[in-house]
């Protein structure tokens, strides 16, 4: 089974950053700029990491989670990196069981780096 991460970011310069981070350190990324799109493509292609942003157009972060585990059993198995800079992130990530919260602005190695522990 291929390792992709599935990466869920609505600002387009983040998201470009985080995504070209990931595929410059060898590893397959598909990316979505809101909830909407990140769920039809997480139900397609099971991710074996999530990078979330938790305020999303369309379908919060939050909400994503809870219709993808309801829709797909095994994807509470999948962990999850929070990225946020909104104040209630911590209490997100601990209840959506994050592995990992990463406050913007962040370094991006330290992403990677954490992405990269979280496929082994």
């Amino acid at each position: 089974m291929k390792r992709r991460v599935l990466v869920i970011e609505d600002d387009p310069t983040v998201r470009r950053l985080i995504v070209e981070s990931l595929s410059d350190s060898g590893i397959d990324v598909l990316a979505a700029m809101d909830g909407t799109h990140a769920l039809r493509s997480a139900l397609a292609v099971p991710p074996s990491v999530v990078v979330l942003d938790l305020g999303l157009p369309e379908m919060d972060g939050a909400d994503f989670v809870e219709r993808w585990r309801s829709r797909h059993p095994a994807a509470k198995d999948v962990p999850i990196v929070v990225v946020s800079g909104r104040d209630d992130a911590p209490a997100i990530a601990t209840k959506l069981g994050a592995a990992r919260l990463f406050r913007k602005p962040f370094v991006v190695e330290e992403l990677v780096h954490e992405v990269s522990r979280a496929l082994i």
